[in-house]
């Protein structure tokens, strides 16, 4: 399967489990309430760990572990709920999360900008021609009015 990563369409290397999925080797991407109940099986693993965490989970616990992550996948379960939003620029500018912040989930093409904006640096979408289309829509937008985790200069700042 491929995401979008740093703009670039790549094969992604992680391999996500399911709540009953057995561990395996290399990079993996787990439930984080999995990931707590069974801390020092994931604390030995061979490879990468990520966890996947929604709206609903408790941030506070995610950023109390965080030194234990090199991928956090945040899932948007609607395009309507941008609580991920707000989690994905908790994690990078208040907390300095360093590794890679994934949108899975309910994402359109015009949420690309916004996510990039907030901190999240891959997204994962179940239809590979949709990343693709969505590619182009950092294209879309010339310059921005706020600042944001991309460290963008705001329009106001560079207007003569």
């Amino acid at each position: 399967m491929q995401i979008l990563k740093n703009r670039h369409l790549i094969q992604d290397t992680w391999k996500t489990l399911s709540a009953d999925d057995a561990p395996v080797d290399g990079d993996i991407i787990v439930p984080f309430t999995r990931w707590k109940a069974d801390k020092e099986t994931f604390a030995s693993h061979n490879g990468k760990v990520g966890v996947l965490i929604s709206s609903d989970t408790n941030i506070d616990e995610v950023i109390e572990n965080l030194s234990h992550f090199d991928l956090i996948a945040l899932n948007f379960p609607k395009y309507t709920d941008g609580t991920c939003f707000s989690y994905a620029f908790l994690l990078r500018e208040r907390h300095n999360f360093t590794g890679e912040l994934r949108a899975v989930g309910d994402i359109f093409r015009d949420q690309f900008t916004y996510l990039e904006r907030c901190g999240i640096d891959a997204i994962q979408l179940e239809d590979e021609e949709a990343l693709e289309i969505g590619k182009r829509s950092f294209e879309d937008m010339s310059f921005v009015y706020q600042s944001s985790a991309d460290k963008a200069e705001p329009f106001y700042r560079i207007r003569k």
